[in-house]
């Protein structure tokens, strides 16, 4: 009986805003800090969550209750639904085409900065030969003919620059069009989905509101960083003293199935064992038996 109520209480109760507050990202897996605030009824407060990812470890589910109150209780339950899973799969599909079409966009540039970088080539290699005659020649040019090759260089060197700009523009938009796919694919491949419903029984310790703040592990969430070095030589060269810049940045992925959008994101190399537990003490056996009274000879000289 206890258990229908709890489930009808669960499945019929409101859930409250929990946004995302803090996402700490291990190797393999994910501790995820959700922020809840109810307003306190007769001193208590009962406060329940969104629909949780159902590969969280449970083991792992934690309520802490911030300021003067006090967390008396957490109870959870599974369930399966189906979810309107529609907005979000639209959203996704938009997205991804967005950034195709962003990448198409970008694949055209480069081919025309390409384009520009084989002509200014072709036109120098003209200019070389027309100067190569016209120094035999008694009214020779040169600072003209120089003057036309030092251009073409410029535009070949910018060409260049531009072409290698752009690859590492595209290599950050192919990073996004994977994230894209593996979510637009998780929505495709669970069109019925499970959860996790959580409920936290506070007692407010004489606030007006409380705010609990509930913790959890999932896995499927990595991370990796990840190095971009560039040289630019001085003064438009190609070789010779130039600037060295290295750009660190981290690649996060991710399929708990939850957006960690404006959430703030701690990258950590540790690996913590989960599921620590105390040992089963031994057993410990008794024996009795009936007690009864003794009797005592006494004797007499």
């Amino acid at each position: 009986m206890n258990f229908l109520m709890l489930s009808l209480t669960l499945a019929t109760a409101t859930p409250l805003s929990a946004p995302i507050e803090k996402v700490t990202v291990l190797a393999d897996r994910a501790e995820v800090t959700r922020a809840v605030r109810a307003k306190c009824v007769e001193g208590r407060a009962t406060l329940v969550l969104p629909p949780l990812p159902a590969s969280l470890d449970l083991r792992t589910l934690r309520a802490e209750a911030q300021g003067k109150a006090k967390v008396l209780g957490l109870t959870h339950q599974r369930y399966t639904v189906t979810p309107e899973l529609d907005a979000r799969r639209k959203a996704a599909a938009d997205a991804l085409q967005a950034v195709d079409d962003q990448m198409r966009a970008l694949g055209d540039e480069v081919e025309t900065t390409r384009g520009r970088s084989r002509s200014a080539g072709a036109f120098a290699e003209y200019t070389k030969r027309i100067l190569q005659e016209e120094i035999r020649g008694p009214k020779a040019q040169s600072a003209q003919w120089k003057k036309s090759l030092d251009a073409l260089a410029t535009e070949d060197t910018a060409a260049r620059k531009k072409v290698i700009e752009l690859g590492a523009e595209l290599r950050k938009l192919q990073r996004e069009r994977d994230r894209l796919a593996r979510r637009l694919s998780v929505f495709d491949a669970h069109p019925t989905t499970e959860g996790i419903f959580a409920e936290v029984e506070t007692d407010c310790g004489g606030q007006a509101t409380c705010t609990v703040r509930v913790s959890y592990v999932v896995p499927s969430a990595t991370w990796h960083p990840e190095y971009d070095l560039r040289f630019v030589a001085d003064r438009g060269r190609k070789m010779g003293p130039g600037k060295v810049e290295l750009q660190v940045s981290a690649v996060v992925q991710q399929a708990t199935g939850e957006d960690w959008s404006d959430a703030t994101l701690v990258l950590s190399t540790a690996k913590p064992k989960l599921g620590g537990e105390a040992p089963y003490p031994r057993p410990l056996y008794l024996s009795g038996y009936e007690a009864s009274s003794d009797k005592t000879m006494v004797a007499g000289q």
